[in-house]
């Protein structure tokens, strides 16, 4: 049979057969007819291995947060360990002194002062270590939690887009999340809790064997069973934890459904409350009954492990007792012995609880450690070694989509097929289609977000893998159909355009104006200084077609040679729409334009027109060729015509 290394990190101190004590849980939670829980074994080596890998990342992760203040925990943590062998052994001397004194008729009244003086003292020291150590451990606990955040905000906004529309990203972020705050924090406490209390331990056992060599042996037999109980059921919910990732996103997202505005007209016009309630219940009930299970089959084992350390102390406590009547040891030695007896057999199992504890979040640190490897789109390493171009100053032939196929991750069907179009510098392509024609794909192509499964793209002669992301990205300005919405300033929300410009009043009033949102703008309560949304105090909500606007300003503030307008005013009035377009010409003024629209009436003011049909190209030309061919663009002309006749 194979060891386990129930100790977790303490080699060689003692180990028990996986197998036996696996085999023990079973019988009694067979009797007491609960069903056990799938768990496998780990060897010794390998896991002695993983959790000194786990310990070091989290030491060194906190430690970058704040090194001194991790410096003052383990000064601490060593102090303190002392603490129980030397109020022990005073108390046994003051109450011997005490005991003296009573008997004696001279008794050494100031000599007794001075040992509750000291006594006190070292009392009080344990109030002001506790004290200053939760002082220091929440100042740790806030330095580690901007750290950690920044961490993960520095891999969320690095990583390849395409992590986002995978369920396993999903599935790991969301366990990453729950965890990053706490767990690092809680293995590097637990690791100096196990310092502490081993310390403690040592020095307590040296003075328990003065009074037999079986007496520590005896404390440790007693407090095994607790702790390997808590190691067992470490993986017992670490192991439901995991397969309830998925439950816990379902009930979040359902959550999310119940209580955000987004959601809450709808939910009450089609009079879904009570069916997502009834979702939320079920989900909720469900991974409720399972923990339930593995609680109650936790509590019972634990219980009967509490009961058989009782009896093994009582055990002790009844030979001390016995040699105090006897004659062997003082009533100082008696009380000393009863309180090294308890605090040892506490700090036993406070030292298994501790590598339980150290265990079971160990577990959950590779989620944390796993997210914050995934690889970043581009990193700088890559960078470094390469020669990478730089945009062309001003392109002269303009871009070009050379045979582009492209499928999304994990996706069985392609979204992109052997499409090839030209956007002619200095001039305006529209790209029109129905729904899902990959319209939209193609524009992320474009931006460097998604990488062509095959085929090239182009900026005059420099293929856009000659050049890094950042540089594609920064000479590109895009309104995306789904634009975001900042509940931010209104000069925040333009600028964020392009943060490396200073938002100045005129750079930002100039792409207002060109947004046709300066109107909308100076009637706000305090103009570009307002907040806008409405999860704020003094904070202004403003209409779909007015964020658009604001959209636009933003696309347009970023003055770059190339403009990339996804639906820019699907939800603009007609009054609008008409006077952006009639500044079009001025606004894509030596600029390399690509329009992507369902409306024919900004399709008409494009040099040059591609339709898009099943993820490839059906046809191409200005708009009066396509209406003279008669084919897919015309018959889409004329259907929305009809609805303006």
């Amino acid at each position: 049979m194979k060891n386990i290394w129930v100790s977790g990190g303490l080699k060689g101190v003692f180990c028990v057969h996986g197998r036996v004590f696996e085999n023990y849980i079973r019988e009694i939670e067979c009797t007491f007819g609960v069903t056990n829980v799938t768990t496998t074994q780990q060897p010794l080596q390998t896991l002695y291995k993983d959790i000194l890998q786990r310990f070091r990342f989290s030491f060194s992760l906190v430690s970058e947060s704040a090194p001194p203040l991790v410096r003052w925990l383990i000064v601490i943590s060593i102090f303190q360990s002392l603490l129980p062998l030397t109020t022990v052994y005073l108390l046994k001397v003051l109450i011997d002194a005490v005991t003296a004194a009573a008997q004696s008729d001279n008794p050494d009244i100031q000599g007794v002062i001075f040992l509750v003086m000291l006594t006190g003292g070292a009392f009080l020291l344990v109030t002001v270590l506790d004290t200053g150590k939760v002082y220091v451990h929440e100042k740790l606990k806030q330095h580690f939690i901007d750290h950690i955040y920044s961490k993960i905000h520095k891999t969320t906004t690095q990583i390849e887009v395409s992590y986002f529309e995978d369920d396993a990203y999903y599935n790991l972020f969301s366990r990453a999340i729950q965890n990053a705050d706490s767990k690092p924090l809680q293995v590097v406490n637990s690791s100096l809790s196990m310092l502490q209390f081993a310390i403690s331990i040592v020095t307590l056992g040296l003075l328990l064997i003065t009074l037999h060599w079986t007496v520590p042996l005896l404390l440790l037999v007693a407090a095994m069973p607790l702790g390997l109980t808590k190691i067992y059921y470490s993986r017992a919910i670490y192991r439901w934890y995991q397969s309830n990732t998925q439950n816990e996103r379902k009930i979040w997202d359902v959550n999310d459904v119940l209580t955000n505005a987004y959601f809450s007209r709808e939910i009450r016009l089609f009079g879904l409350t009570k069916y997502f309630r009834g979702v939320f219940e079920q989900l909720r009930n469900f991974v409720r009954e399972s923990y339930f299970q593995l609680l109650k089959r936790r509590t019972i084992v634990e219980t009967l492990s509490l009961l058989f350390a009782t009896i093994a102390v009582f055990g002790a406590l009844g030979y001390i007792s016995m040699q105090t009547i006897a004659g062997v040891l003082t009533v100082g030695g008696l009380a000393m012995y009863v309180m090294a007896i308890h605090r040892g057999m506490t700090l036993f199992q406070d030292l298994l609880k501790s590598l339980a504890a150290l265990y079971e979040d160990g577990l959950y640190i590779d989620y944390i450690r796993d997210f914050l490897a995934l690889r970043p789109e581009e990193s700088e390493g890559e960078n470094k070694g390469k020669d990478h171009l730089s945009f062309p100053k001003k392109l002269q032939t303009g871009i070009n989509f050379s045979n582009i196929h492209f499928r999304y991750p994990k996706s069985e069907r392609n979204a992109l097929t052997d499409v090839s179009l030209h956007i002619p510098a200095g001039k305006t392509v529209a790209i029109v289609g129905v729904n899902g024609a990959g319209k939209t794909t193609l524009v992320k192509l474009l931006c460097g977000l998604y990488q062509p499964d095959s085929g090239s793209i182009t900026f005059d002669d420099v293929s856009i893998g000659e050049m890094t992301k950042a540089e594609v990205r920064k000479n590109i300005a895009v309104l995306f159909q789904n634009f975001a919405r900042y509940n931010f300033s209104v000069r925040e929300n333009i600028w964020f355009g392009n943060p490396d410009f200073d938002p100045t009043d005129a750079a930002i009033r100039d792409a207002a104006e060109k947004a046709q949102a300066q109107d909308l703008i100076d009637k706000l309560p305090r103009g570009y200084e307002t907040i806008l949304g409405k999860i704020y105090a003094q904070s202004e909500d403003i209409s779909t077609g007015e964020w658009q606007k604001i959209g636009l300003a933003r696309a347009f503030f970023k003055d770059s040679p190339v403009v990339v307008l996804d639906e820019p005013t699907s939800a603009l009035d007609p009054e609008s729409e008409y006077a952006i377009f009639k500044l079009f010409a001025e606004i894509t003024k030596d600029k390399t334009a690509l329009l992507i629209t369902h409306r024919f009436s900004s399709v008409r003011m494009a040099d040059y027109i591609y339709v898009m049909d099943k993820e490839h190209i059906a046809e191409h030309g200005t708009h009066e060729d396509l209406l003279a061919k008669g084919g897919r663009y015309a018959a889409m002309f004329a259907k929305q015509s009809e609805g303006y006749r």
